[in-house]
């Protein structure tokens, strides 16, 4: 096996790995926008109880921090 050809190979397999890693990173980015479109949609509707909630609860989610 000549250094070469093993070049190559990690060179391929390196390039596959990256090509994963944006397919990854763009399904990821989508999904981000979609569930952003989402949660933005359905804050519209929840955001008064939503506060409500927030206001009610707050000391406990402030401990938490």
């Amino acid at each position: 096996m000549n250094k070469n050809y093993i070049y190559g190979c990690l060179e391929r397999i390196n390039m596959k790995n990256k090509a994963q890693q944006r397919l990854k990173s763009s399904c990821i980015y989508v999904y981000h926008i979609l569930s952003i479109g989402a949660l933005n949609i359905w804050g519209c509707f929840y955001e008064n109880r939503i506060k409500r909630y927030f206001e009610e609860n707050g000391d406990y989610f402030r401990n938490l921090g």
